[in-house]
This record gives structure tokens, sequence and C-alpha cells, in this order.
């Protein structure tokens, strides 16, 4: 598909592509084959990835940059881990083409033919979390092709069944999660696919590692004097020795009520942010499009007087404002 923005294509600098799947997954690689044939440059460049587990609500999960596509039309394909990730539905919101064109500023109209406002994508492909050629060693006489292992099996006259062993590796890793190893007969017209073209055995980790916790066995420390004291507590097997690491931390203050000058944007924020509260976010703007707004402001209101130690913020080039904000009390 081809987003444009002039008098023979549409008006729309907000490029946006939906993928809806019939279910939740959890997403493991994005495949993506940019634009090709003579006009690459129309190939999209900067791209926000949002997910959804509804189809409606959508958070972003990264800002990805996609490799051009190549001039003979043929298939370039690009992968990117989406970690596993859970989503009924991605959005690709194009902010940017290899004509160097950026798009969400409003206009980008460039009269009757405006080529390099043109942005789109050849082909997309999603693939769940499963095992990759990572995952298990090396096949003998297999071609390993990014998260692909292509290979073969030989019938000898009169023979009915054939056996191939895979064998998974054991990066010695506990508490990993089960990975599907699955293989694919590939159609190569010189048979007829079966009922079942393709099989899956689930690889498990059965590393279950000792089990830590962590307690405060003194409630408080006193400058100069008593040390604060944290108490590690291991259970399991413990015939081994272990190290734990660990950091500082700091809790977000939770914010009750925001509010704005003026606001305009496209996204939901996601619920969390690297598991802790997420504020909403605003822009404000002064143009045709967003408002008239030449005094920005945003306010945020606690659920009782804060001693404010450190302020952690997320900036989107978005006319101007902010993504995400957090306020945490101060260290010692």
């Amino acid at each position: 598909m081809t987003f444009g923005n002039s008098d023979n294509e549409s008006h729309d600098d907000q490029p946006a592509i939906t993928y809806t799947f019939d279910a939740i997954y959890s997403l493991g690689l994005l495949r993506v084959s940019n634009f090709n044939g003579s006009e690459t440059g129309r190939g999209a460049k900067e791209v926000d990835v949002l997910i959804s587990t509804d189809g409606t609500t959508f958070t972003l999960l990264g800002t990805k940059q996609f490799q051009a596509g190549v001039a003979s039309g043929a298939a370039l394909w690009q992968e990117i881990d989406l970690g596993g990730a859970s989503a009924k539905a991605v959005k690709f919101a194009i902010k940017s083409n290899w004509f160097g064109r950026v798009f969400y500023q409003g206009t980008s109209y460039e009269g009757a033919f405006a080529n390099a406002s043109i942005t789109g994508l050849s082909e997309v492909e999603f693939l769940a979390l499963g095992a990759s050629p990572a995952d298990v060693a090396p096949i003998a006489g297999n071609t390993v092709q990014g998260h692909f292992s292509f290979g073969s099996v030989t019938f000898a006259a009169g023979q009915a069944s054939a056996m191939v062993s895979i064998s998974p590796v054991d990066p010695h890793i506990v508490n990993q999660p089960s990975k599907a190893l699955e293989l694919r007969l590939a159609d190569t017209g010189t048979f007829t696919l079966g009922t079942s073209p393709a099989a899956s055995v689930t690889i498990i980790n059965d590393h279950v590692g000792p089990v830590v916790t962590l307690t405060a066995a003194n409630g408080t420390a006193v400058r100069g004097g008593a040390p604060a004291i944290f108490r590690f507590t291991r259970a399991g097997n413990t015939s081994a020795a272990l190290t734990v690491s660990y950091t500082t931390a700091t809790v977000p203050i939770p914010i009750t009520a925001s509010g704005s000058s003026s606001s305009y944007g496209t996204y939901v924020p996601s619920l969390t942010y690297d598991g802790r509260p997420e504020t909403p976010w605003m822009t404000s703007g002064n143009s045709d499009h967003e408002g008239h707004d030449d005094t920005p402001w945003i306010t945020y209101s606690f659920d009782h007087v804060q001693t404010i130690g450190r302020l952690s913020a997320f900036a989107n080039p978005s006319i101007v404002g902010l993504s995400e904000i957090q306020f945490f009390a101060p260290q010692p």
C-alpha cells in the first residue's frame, strides 16, 4: 500500500497501517520487505510500532528504522525482534520515508505530483514467539538465514518414513519460558502437501533456579550511625555458590490528576512503564491543525504534599509537549 500527499494521491500527513490477528499472540519476529522497485525512496523509514490487545487501544512498543527496499523489485527481508509482546493488532505509524519526508507535521503538500510524500511497504509478516536456529544445535546440511533454518530429507527407493533429529542447546539459564519448535513443509512442486504439512515440538527448560527473596532486617538507618541492613534469602538447592545482583530503586509518586492548556494526540499511552505507573501524555501546539495555544502548560497533582527528589521525563517531537513523566521522592 502507499500513502501520499498531493493533488493526485490522498492528503494524508499521518500515514499508518494496522494489522489485526484472529487472536492475541505473543509476537516473536516482525519481517518487513520495504517498498521496492524504482521508487525505493517511498519506503517507510522511521516507524512507531504500536500494539493492542483489543484492536482499539494502542500502546507504543518502540520506534524502529525499516531498511530501504531494492530497485530490482525483489523482496529484501528485515527481521525485527518484538520480544514476545502480546498483541491482537499491530499499528505502524510511519514518521518518515527514505526520500527524507517527515510526516506528522501538519502538512507535507508539495503540489500536483508530490512523489516524495508517498510512503508504504511491500510485504509484512509476523512470527509468533518460537524457537530459532539459536535455540538448537546446528543441523548438518541446513542453511540458516536469519530466524529460519532451511533443510531437506531424502527418501530412498522403497522408503516410506524418515526421521530428523534436532537437539535443543542448553544455555544454562533458569526459569526460561517454553518455546515451540516448528517444522513446515516447503512446497517445491515435487510432491503433494499432505493433511499435516507442519508439526511442532515444545522445548522446555527444566532448570529451576533457587528462589531469592529480599527483606529489610531493620526498618530505619541513622546518618552517621546505625546502617541499613537488608537480608537476602535463598531457598531450594544451596549446594553451589550463587551471586545475586541488586540495584538501588525509587518508587514513582502516584499522580492523581493532570491538566493542560490544550491537547492533541494520536496514541493512547501504555498503562505501565518498566513495570511502574505511567502518566498520560499530551501535546500543545499552535497551528491550523492542532489549535492556537501560545502559552502551553501541563499540571500534575498528587494525593498529598510530596517531597520531590527527581523528575523523569520523555519528550515526543510533536509540536511541543511530553510523552511520559514521573516524579520520585528524594534518595538518601
